[in-house]
């Protein structure tokens, strides 16, 4: 029962901190995406890659990982762009982030076109 009650405080607590109020920003270093707040890294993609596609279902559960980091990097106007093929699951399927600062906090787009084989 006590920790239900640290909970709110904890929350409170951390509203208060410098990073909440910090806009966050983001970057791309060694093809990931990273989320900055007050310059601090509070987030980044994975390690094996941005994107994940499952090409089989195993005991109810999808399996068969293929990963993908970005191959090329723009920018149009406020966008960040990052896209990359990945061949999985017999085909081609093309990949798209899109990121920009909106409002105090970052837009995402995200894009999974099958180009099939």
């Amino acid at each position: 029962m006590q920790g239900v009650n640290r909970l709110p405080l904890l929350l409170l607590a951390l509203s208060f901190s410098p990073l909440a109020w910090a806009q966050p920003t983001f970057r791309v270093e060694n093809q990931r995406v990273q989320v900055l707040s007050g310059g601090e890294l509070i987030a980044q993609s994975p390690a094996e890659g941005l994107w994940s596609i499952s090409c089989d279902w195993r005991d109810n559960w999808p399996g068969n990982w293929r990963h993908a980091q970005p191959a090329k990097i723009s920018t149009e106007g406020e966008w960040t762009i990052l896209t990359s093929d990945l061949p999985a699951c017999g085909g081609t399927w093309a990949l798209q982030d899109a990121y920009r600062l909106e409002n105090g906090l970052i837009h995402g787009l995200r894009r999974f076109t099958w180009k099939g084989t």
